[in-house]
């Protein structure tokens, strides 16, 4: 990874890299790569929170967080685990799940936003992501998390054949 980390650095200063897009990673947080990411013509960031890398990007591009979405993430122990949203968004992605409000939304204290009524247009990182490569030219043509998913267990070795409903409530470990 530190080579990765060095290659880029390089590539940002001898200017054969122009425009970096970051996606839900703060990499300002490393002091050498803070150093260069001025040097880019364009830094788009793609996060659901403010971070050092959010503070230098010329371009922000808000996405929901994890107690938002569907979806999947593997865990520090190589565990493949579900994503459910946890409150609703303007998108309302809990009607997958048939879902209409949990006992967050219902109960929100007076702080929480999503107990004001006030839902934020944030949208699932796939969404985003689809919406800027078919900007640029692809086809991508999902319509939910779980087409992603199906998409990338079909195309990634570690998650082949696995679904939804088999990594069900608990995960699986994966063979990394």
């Amino acid at each position: 990874m530190a080579g990765n980390r060095e290659t880029l650095i390089a590539n940002i200063v001898k200017r054969s890299i122009k425009v970096l897009y970051v996606m839900e990673d703060n990499i300002a947080l490393d002091s050498k790569l803070f150093k260069v990411l001025p040097q880019l013509e364009l830094l788009v960031v793609h996060a659901s929170e403010r971070s050092e890398s959010t503070d230098l990007a010329d371009h922000v591009i808000s996405v929901s967080n994890t107690m938002e979405r569907h979806g999947t993430m593997i865990n520090f122990q190589k565990r493949i685990q579900r994503l459910r949203p946890a409150v609703v968004t303007i998108e309302q992605e809990r009607r997958l799940e048939n879902l209409s409000m949990s006992r967050w939304d219902a109960f929100a204290a007076p702080n929480d936003r999503w107990g004001k009524g006030v839902m934020r247009d944030a949208r699932a990182s796939w969404r985003v992501l689809q919406a800027v490569a078919n900007g640029l030219g692809g086809k991508m043509k999902f319509t939910s998390a779980d087409d992603v998913f199906k998409e990338m267990a079909e195309k990634i070795p570690a998650l082949k054949g696995l679904s939804y409903l088999k990594i069900g409530s608990k995960g699986l470990p994966l063979k990394l």
